[in-house]
């Protein structure tokens, strides 16, 4: 029997299932408008392993809150703060404006900023600085600052 909290969770990935997708239970989100191709899925689900999150029943340590820019801002809310993660990563700039929207707050691109006091960082374009080896690096070098602020 899942306990409250995963009760919760699972009522959330049903009542948004065109919007939701990856781990249940993953402390690590990824924001994005549309839906994120391969590479970026890749890439975002392994630096989540490297960063020591956990992979889930679904075999995926990730959850992913995909075509972010149908979503209203409350409910983009609502989503994030049931999933409760220690993380989030916003994969696009459309996704970046959402948060922001949502939160009213700024945010800065490619740099360490809190959202509600988790680590948070935003991109213009994951898929696009991983498209080179000195992106991924880069890429590579902010995402490890996850893991020191969770």
């Amino acid at each position: 029997m899942p306990s409250a909290f995963e009760a919760i969770r699972n009522d959330l990935f049903k009542r948004y299932d065109a919007h939701l997708s990856g781990n249940e239970n993953s402390l690590f989100v990824v924001v994005s408008s549309g839906v994120a191709n391969e590479d970026v899925k890749t890439a975002l689900e392994n630096s989540a392993l490297q960063l020591g999150f956990p992979k889930g029943a679904c075999g995926r340590a990730v959850t992913a809150i995909n075509n972010v820019e149908q979503l209203e801002p409350k409910e983009l809310i609502f989503i994030i703060e049931t999933l409760d993660p220690l993380a989030v990563v916003a994969s696009d700039i459309t996704a970046s404006k959402s948060l922001a929207d949502a939160y009213h707050m700024q945010i800065a691109l490619e740099t360490e900023q809190r959202l509600l006091g988790r680590p948070l960082l935003c991109f213009e374009d994951f898929g696009g600085k991983i498209s080179s080896p000195e992106g991924k690096k880069l890429a590579w070098k902010l995402l490890k600052h996850l893991r020191d602020h969770v």
